[in-house]
């Protein structure tokens, strides 16, 4: 199982700046959908959050943006501020926007927006 929830965006600089602005429209599956203790993460201040792993189907830049998430193929751990929309997710597949926040020694990938549901395959 590849993980890439610690992949740095390849503009975040060598001196451990912050993550270049970036965003991916991903089509993936949820495999995996916990309430998790911010603190428990090493994100302040402590919160609920949901923490979801994806297996990416597809990816495409948002707009002029660098892209997230750079392949599909890939399995992605992501966050979320909104754990009681994101923990019904599990097993289902959907469209969601989603952002490498954070420095270079803690980047993490955030859902900033689904597109719910994702289209049916043909």
């Amino acid at each position: 199982m590849t993980c890439a929830s610690a992949t740095i965006s390849p503009s975040a600089t060598a001196q451990g700046g912050p993550v270049a602005p970036n965003e991916s429209v991903v089509e993936a599956q949820v495999t995996k959908a916990v309430e998790v203790d911010s603190s428990t993460v090493g994100i302040e201040p402590p919160q609920r959050l949901a923490l979801l792993t994806l297996r990416v189907v597809s990816t495409t830049p948002s707009g002029a943006l660098l892209p997230a998430v750079p392949k599909p193929g890939v399995v992605v751990e992501t966050y979320s501020r909104d754990p009681e929309r994101m923990l019904r997710l599990s097993g289902t597949t959907i469209r969601a926007a989603v952002q490498m926040r954070g420095g270079e020694r803690s980047p993490r990938l955030w859902i900033v927006r689904v597109i719910e549901p994702a289209p049916p395959n043909p």
